[in-house]
């Protein structure tokens, strides 16, 4: 069980991070990192549920720490890509309505 689940958030972890590189403005890769965001989030609880059966409370917190750190650095990607996406936007439609008007 363990071996599969961390290989599974691993992967998971790869795949997000690839996407959050490149999800600049692109709905396609916003939507499937949250499809794999909620992945993730059911894999993880798969492991926390194993090492809470296995392995000793200090084991634990130093497995699930790092988890928790690569959630917070993609959760600051993600709302770079997000206020960078949403001026984007506003760019447009202030660039729209100037054309409008002349």
């Amino acid at each position: 069980m363990s071996s599969l689940a961390l290989r599974k958030l691993g992967e998971l972890r790869e795949e997000m991070t690839q996407l959050a590189i490149t999800a600049d403005g692109d709905d396609a890769n916003i939507g499937r990192l949250q499809t794999l965001a909620g992945e993730y989030q059911q894999q993880l609880e798969l492991y926390v549920a194993y090492l809470d059966e296995n392995v000793s409370a200090e084991q634990k917190h130093e497995q699930l720490s790092k988890e928790l750190e690569f959630a917070k650095t993609l959760e600051k990607r993600l709302n770079t890509v997000k206020t960078d996406y949403g001026k984007q936007l506003q760019t447009i439609q202030v660039g729209k309505k100037a054309r409008k008007n002349y």
